[in-house]
């Protein structure tokens, strides 16, 4: 039992080193990691039309009353999604398309995020080290060109650490509330916090011992058999 009680307390001080921005978004009133979804007049009214199409064509044909029901608002609500006074959030958009089984992208392709930049990514001692700043950093041209979930956290790539994948100004992101899970992580580029606290961007392989990894990068010497406390893949990049 105390080992639990150790783990769990490690997990929450853990989750307060890796996501200052929580910390931020809280004094602030502003929610989560979410990101501003860009729709113009014209997109939205486009949006709008689709959703009434698919809605129409569902058979049985679904009223607003039922779609409105399906996702927990008024009908009020879905009355302003189809005539483009409202547009639903990109989680929403993509259970609109597997509730009509529409093609991934139907709603959504074309859409575009203003993100928050959660922090930065510099070189440190052991190569390409995640370095977050104690407040969320606006990039007001950090306009991406799709949709971002809201789930992610987005670095800034500043200075040579990891090239040749990513340059400097470029962004990536990662799932700042998932759980470290090994077969998810493993061989593959993510934000990696070790169990001394150090925070970096590092590929994951094998260690030679149970529960402890390797961790690569393209540009500075290996760290062998670390202990992961936490690990997140990245899942996006923008290239500025």
């Amino acid at each position: 039992m105390v080992a639990i009680c150790v783990k769990r307390s490690f997990f929450r001080d853990m989750r307060d080193r890796l996501t200052p921005l929580h910390r931020a978004v809280q004094e602030t009133g502003r929610g989560g990691f979410e990101s501003e979804t860009v729709v113009g007049e014209l997109e939205a009214l486009r949006l709008g039309e689709a959703i009434k199409e698919a809605r129409r064509s569902r058979s049985p044909r679904m009223t607003q009353e039922g779609l409105a029901e399906q996702f927990g608002v008024a009908r009020q609500t879905v009355a302003n999604w189809e005539r483009g006074k409202h547009t639903p959030d990109l989680a929403t958009l993509k259970a609109l398309e597997r509730l009509f089984e529409l093609r991934p992208g139907a709603l959504t392709a074309g859409l575009r995020s203003r993100v928050i930049i959660a922090g930065y990514v510099a070189a440190g001692d052991h190569g390409a080290e995640a370095v977050f700043d104690p407040q969320p950093l606006p990039i007001d041209d950090a306009l991406l060109p799709f949709a971002s979930d809201a789930s992610m956290a987005w670095l800034q790539v500043r200075g040579s650490s990891m090239l040749p994948i990513y340059r400097d100004g470029d962004l990536i992101a990662y799932d700042a509330d998932t759980a470290f899970e090994p077969e998810n992580c493993l061989r593959r580029l993510c934000v990696v916090q070790t169990g001394d606290q150090r925070v970096m961007v590092k590929t994951i392989l094998p260690g030679t011992r149970h529960g402890r990894y390797d961790l690569m990068s393209t540009n500075a010497e290996p760290i062998e058999d670390e202990v992961i406390a936490w690990a997140s893949p990245v899942k996006a990049a923008f290239y500025r």
